[in-house]
């Protein structure tokens, strides 16, 4: 579960608000994607999940934990129930994506060999056992982020959020990309958080979108229903 209520950032120094009185809330379970063009405030939301930032104003609660109020040696923790995916991958180029994977579980010191069961777990869910032990390096883009979905994976997260996860693929990968969290989704069961400028590929997806503009929540999309600045009606 993502709560927000009216929730504010303003950066230090800055005149006018990152974010300002943005409102929405995600069941656990759903997929939901959030779309807006760059400087709409999709990257301060995405810090203030992640607890990169706090917010000025407003609360926020994920998963159970009320984000204002967690005490610093309890962040760990609470990251633990995330699982992120970023535009540029970030994999470590010199681990096998074995070790990739590995590493998530090994920096909490989970038993080594459970480590290895989910890491075989893991990469055969997602038809990827044959590069087990290639280097990142030695994969394509494609492959690179399905990694990084398998790594966000590991640690069996209540919530998946991905950040621009399509932006340096191609467009058939990149709905390759956004199909395999519709399966996370639907298979695992897995709540879905997707920040992305790609609204035509949004688009072919029927899927929940909450759309930002410069700052603020302008409009809601349920599956088929289409909702923007407090009107209803029928896409």
């Amino acid at each position: 579960m993502i709560d927000f209520q009216h929730v504010s950032k303003r950066y230090k120094g800055a005149e006018q608000y990152a974010v300002e009185d943005v409102s929405f809330h995600i069941e656990d379970g759903e997929f939901v994607f959030l779309v807006g063009p760059s400087g709409s405030g999709k990257t301060t939301i995405f810090k203030l999940l992640t607890m990169e930032e706090l917010p000025t104003d407003g609360s926020i609660q994920v998963n159970s934990y009320d984000l204002n109020r967690l005490k610093h040696r309890k962040v760990p923790f609470y990251r633990r129930t995330l699982g992120v995916v970023f535009q540029d991958f970030r994999l470590i180029q010199t681990k096998t994506v074995a070790e990739n994977l590995a590493f998530v579980m090994q920096v909490i010191n989970i038993d080594p060999y459970f480590i290895d069961d989910r890491v075989d777990e893991v990469l055969t869910w997602l038809d990827m056992a044959d590069k087990k032990q290639r280097y990142p390096s030695e994969l394509s883009g494609g492959e690179q982020q399905r990694v990084s979905i398998a790594r966000a994976l590991m640690n069996r997260p209540e919530v998946i959020l991905a950040d621009e996860p399509t932006g340096n693929l191609d467009p058939d990968l990149s709905r390759e990309t956004l199909r395999l969290f519709d399966r996370v989704n639907r298979e695992l069961k897995t709540t879905v958080l997707v920040v992305t400028h790609e609204k035509t590929l949004v688009d072919e997806m029927n899927r929940r979108v909450l759309y930002l503009d410069r700052g603020r929540i302008v409009g809601d999309r349920q599956q088929g229903t289409y909702e923007i600045a407090g009107a209803k009606g029928r896409r």
